[in-house]
C-alpha cells in the first residue's frame, strides 16, 4: 500500500516546490557510500543531517589507530553512490565490478565495458535497462 502526503493548495498555487519537498518523507542515509572532496571515499553513519545540516561521514585514514576517522560534512559536499541503475547511460557509465540484482531474477556484475554477466547469462547495457531498475548491491569493486 502507497502512503500519501497533503499538500496545502497554497503551496501548489504558490509553486514552491522547496516547501513541497519538505514535506515528502525523508529517505534515510544511513550506510550509504559517498565521496568527500578531501577525504575521498566514505560512509555517511547518520540517518538524517542534523540541524545544522551536517551528517556523520566515515573515512579511512591510515595514520590513526584503528585505521578510521570520522567527521561532520555536509549532505552537499558528498558524491553519493547511486543506489539503483536504469537507464543504458547508467549501466555504461557504472565501473567494472558492480554488482546488481532485481527483486525476480539474478544478480549481474558488470565484467567487462560493456557487458553483465550472472552465473548463466550475459546482457549488454541495453538489455538491462530494458528490464530495469535494478538495485545496486556493490558499486564497482568495493575498493576503499
Amino acid at each position: 500500500m502507497t502512503s500519501t502526503i497533503e499538500v496545502p493548495i497554497s503551496l501548489i498555487k504558490a509553486g514552491d516546490m522547496d516547501a513541497i519537498r519538505e514535506l515528502l518523507p525523508k529517505q534515510s542515509l544511513f550506510g550509504r557510500w559517498a565521496t568527500h572532496p578531501k577525504y575521498g571515499r566514505g560512509f555517511i553513519s547518520s540517518a538524517y543531517p542534523n540541524l545544522d545540516g551536517f551528517m556523520r561521514f566515515n573515512y579511512k585514514n591510515e595514520g590513526l589507530p584503528g585505521g578510521a576517522n570520522w567527521v561532520w560534512a555536509s549532505l552537499d559536499d558528498l558524491a553519493l553512490d547511486p543506489v539503483e541503475l536504469t537507464t543504458v547511460e547508467d549501466f555504461e557509465d557504472a565501473p567494472e565490478g558492480t554488482i546488481v540484482a532485481a527483486p525476480q531474477g539474478n544478480a549481474y556484475q558488470k565484467v567487462f565495458a560493456k557487458y553483465w554477466e550472472s552465473y548463466n547469462d550475459e546482457l549488454d547495457a541495453k538489455e538491462m535497462a530494458a528490464s530495469s531498475p535494478w538495485k545496486i548491491l556493490r558499486w564497482g569493486w568495493g575498493e576503499q
